[in-house]
């Protein structure tokens, strides 16, 4: 890399053993950026870089936690590496890596996407715990420089069977503009054969697919992104349990919905009242719980877009009360 003109800086993880030196790494060209800060987690390695003009660029380089259990702590994870940058003069963000988690529907996704976990998403095809949705927001405004709703672009995959987005790149359309995208495959035939034989192998020895993003400056002058990161990470002041669940109720009142339908959303999202308080529901409580939350499913893609959208805000507002 240094013969291309290229300098790098290495995750510097003190739980990882000398045996064992892999890591996360983040290059750039030594005649457009100057190296101002490099912060080292056990999951992120976050740069900050300065071109010629003193603008500084973020990079946050993700392996976020791979078991598919734990959306919450990839979230944390995430806002941990956030709220760090947020200290940082900077005026742009790219973060990118390995999430562990598929772009399309993901609590990771979201939280990038929307600056916080809403209420209602899915990941590995179940509902995030609520612990992520209290993860502390951000206030970035993030795009995704993939579009990957089609499902014809992925970067993992098991001989076909199922195929997921797994490696994101998100950036500040603020002070960048993607140009281009690089495709994860050569061609259709290249996407055919990892179809059929899955990944690793031979001729694709990672089990990721590489991504790849061009971006060019939106400005010569641009604002600090600093001050809008620290004030959304900072504390919010607490709201008290009845203003929540006064909001919640008046979402409720406002959601165009038949009397018929509120009652049925009532139904869906009880649960029952045998359910052991700290303890392991019984399978056939379980069984009870899983039909709840598909015939919760079923009415939310009836009832429209904008209803679904009260409706798990309110849901939100409620469990966020009982918590208070």
């Amino acid at each position: 890399m240094v013969s291309l003109g290229y300098h790098g800086v290495v995750q510097k993880d003190p739980k990882r053993s000398s045996d064992h030196p892999a890591g996360n790494a983040t290059f750039w060209r030594d005649e457009m950026f100057r190296l101002e800060a490099e912060v080292s987690r056990s999951r992120t390695l976050t740069t900050l870089l300065t071109d010629a003009s003193k603008r500084g660029i973020a990079v946050v380089n993700c392996h976020l936690e791979g078991d598919p259990h734990q959306a919450s702590t990839r979230v944390k994870q995430l806002q941990t590496a956030l709220k760090q940058v947020a200290s940082m003069e900077h005026h742009a963000m790219v973060v990118l890596g390995d999430f562990n988690c598929d772009l399309r529907t993901s609590a990771s996704a979201a939280y990038l996407a929307f600056g916080s976990v809403p209420d209602g998403v899915q990941e590995w095809g179940r509902d995030v715990p609520p612990a992520a949705g209290d993860v502390p927001g951000h206030g970035y405004s993030l795009s995704s420089a993939y579009n990957v709703d089609s499902g014809d672009e992925f970067t993992f995959t098991i001989r076909g069977t199922s195929v997921w987005f797994l490696d994101q790149l998100w950036y500040t359309p603020s002070a960048l503009e993607a140009v281009a995208t690089r495709s994860a495959f050569h061609g259709p035939e290249h996407r055919k054969t990892i179809l059929d034989r899955g990944l690793p192998s031979a001729d694709d020895p990672s089990d990721h697919l590489p991504i790849a993003a061009a971006f060019r400056w939106t400005s010569a002058s641009l604002p600090s992104l600093a001050t809008a990161g620290a004030a959304a990470l900072a504390p919010a002041p607490a709201v008290p349990a009845h203003a929540l669940e006064r909001e919640a109720e008046e979402l409720l009142a406002a959601c165009p919905m038949s009397e018929v339908q509120r009652t049925e959303w009532l139904r869906v999202t009880t649960l029952p009242p045998s359910l052991p308080k700290g303890g392991k529901p019984a399978p056939e409580q379980l069984a009870a719980m899983k039909e709840l939350q598909r015939q919760k499913e079923a009415f939310l893609a009836e009832v429209g877009e904008d209803a679904e959208a009260m409706l798990l805000r309110a849901q939100q507002l409620s469990r966020k009360a009982r918590k208070s």
